[in-house]
C-alpha cells in the first residue's frame, strides 16, 4: 500500500467518532465542478456590468423541503383558525381563516394545505431574483430600478407576489418560512407576524405581509431559491398561478455565473475564448474530483479492511461514502471522455 493511502486513512481514523464523520460526504454529488453560465432569457440589459456567480443546489430535495414547509405553516394557522381578510381598512365581520377559505369554495384543511403546487419557470425567476438581490439587498426593486414584477420569461410566466428574508446563517425552506412567520421584527416592536396578524384582526398589513401571502389561496404555485454565499445568505419565494412548466425542480445544482449589463452582452460576442477556458477548467476540476474520491475510496476500504473494530460503530457510513465516491468517479470519468 502507498504511504499516502495510509497517512489519509490515518488521518480520517483519528478524526473517527459518533460525531466527527464530516469526512463521509464525498466532496461533491455533481458533476457540475466549473462554473456553468445560467441565463434564464430575462431582461437584465439595462442592469449595471455585473458577473455573478453562486453555487446552487436547487434539486428535488430542495423543492420537497419549501412545499412541505409552506404545508406546515399552513396546518398551523388553519388549526389556530386565525383571522383573515382581503378588507383594507378593518375585519368588521371578524373573518377567520377558515371563513375566508370556505368563501373560496375550500372546505378542508387537506385540501388547503396541498393546494399550492410547484412551479419551474417561478423557481427560475426565483433564482434570478436571488441573484439581483445580492446586488441590492432586500428589496422588491431590481438593480436597474424597475419593480419584481417585471422579472419576465420570454414565455409570459411572471411571478404576482414575492416574499424575502436574508440571514447571517445558512438556510432551509423550514428556516426561512419560521422566521417569515415567528421570527421577531426589530422594526414592529419586536413582534413576529403570527403576532402582528393577530394584533390587525386579520387585515394585512406592512408588519404581517409575508405571512399574508403564504397564507393566500390564491397563489396556487411557487417557486423558492436559497442563496447562501459566504457572506450574506438570501431567501425568496415567488408566488403566481398555473403556468406550462411543469412542476419539476430546475435541478440546478453545482457553480452557475450570470452576466447583467454589458456583461452578458461582451460573454455572448466572444464564446470561443471562453468556452474554452471554462472547458479547460471543467476537466480540471472532474480530474481533480476523480482523484480525491479515489482517494476517499482507498481509505476507507483501508479503514474497513485493517480496523475494523475501530471503525465498527461507523461502518455503514464508510460504506456509503464508498458508494457514493465511486458513483461520483464513474460519473466524473464520463463527462471528463465527453468533453
Amino acid at each position: 500500500m502507498k504511504t499516502t493511502k495510509k497517512v489519509i486513512a490515518l488521518a480520517l481514523l483519528a478524526s473517527l467518532s459518533i460525531n466527527a464523520l464530516s469526512f463521509t460526504s464525498p466532496r461533491s454529488s455533481s458533476v457540475a465542478y466549473a462554473s456553468t453560465k445560467l441565463d434564464f432569457g430575462i431582461k437584465t440589459d439595462k442592469f449595471e456590468n455585473k458577473i455573478l456567480t453562486f453555487n446552487l443546489k436547487q434539486d428535488e430535495a430542495n423543492k420537497a423541503a419549501a412545499l412541505s414547509a409552506i404545508k406546515e405553516i399552513r396546518s398551523e394557522m388553519w388549526d389556530k383558525n386565525v383571522p383573515y381578510t382581503y378588507d383594507l381598512n378593518s375585519n368588521a365581520k371578524n373573518t377567520k381563516l377558515r371563513d375566508y377559505l370556505k368563501a373560496k369554495g375550500i372546505n378542508t384543511k387537506e385540501e388547503y394545505i396541498n393546494m399550492t403546487k410547484w412551479s419551474t419557470d417561478l423557481e427560475k425567476i426565483a433564482i434570478q431574483r436571488m441573484y439581483e438581490v445580492s446586488l441590492t439587498g432586500l428589496s422588491h426593486t431590481r438593480p436597474d430600478g424597475s419593480d419584481c414584477s417585471t422579472t419576465v420569461l420570454p414565455s409570459g410566466v411572471k411571478m404576482y407576489g414575492e416574499i424575502l428574508a436574508n440571514n447571517s446563517d445558512p438556510y432551509t425552506p423550514s428556516k426561512a418560512f419560521n422566521q417569515w412567520v415567528h421570527g421577531k421584527r426589530k422594526n414592529f416592536g419586536g413582534k413576529s407576524e403570527y403576532e402582528l396578524l393577530l394584533e390587525s384582526n386579520g387585515v394585512y398589513t406592512d408588519g404581517n405581509a409575508h405571512l399574508h401571502i403564504i397564507l393566500d389561496p390564491e397563489y396556487d404555485h411557487m417557486g423558492l431559491c436559497i442563496l447562501n454565499t459566504s457572506g450574506m445568505n438570501y431567501v425568496g419565494v415567488e408566488f403566481g398561478y398555473p403556468d406550462k412548466s411543469g412542476n419539476k425542480a430546475t435541478g440546478l445544482v453545482g457553480e452557475y455565473t450570470m452576466y447583467f449589463g454589458k456583461a452578458k452582452a461582451q460573454k455572448e460576442t466572444s464564446p470561443k475564448v471562453n468556452d474554452k477556458e471554462r472547458l479547460e477548467a471543467a476537466k480540471a476540476k472532474l480530474r481533480e474530483a476523480i482523484d480525491n474520491n479515489k482517494s476517499e475510496v482507498a481509505s476507507a476500504k483501508f479503514l474497513l479492511e485493517n480496523a475494523p473494530k475501530t471503525v465498527a460503530k461507523v461502518k455503514d457510513k464508510l460504506e456509503n461514502l464508498i458508494k457514493n465516491a465511486e458513483a461520483i468517479i464513474e460519473k466524473s470519468e464520463k463527462a471528463l471522455k465527453s468533453i
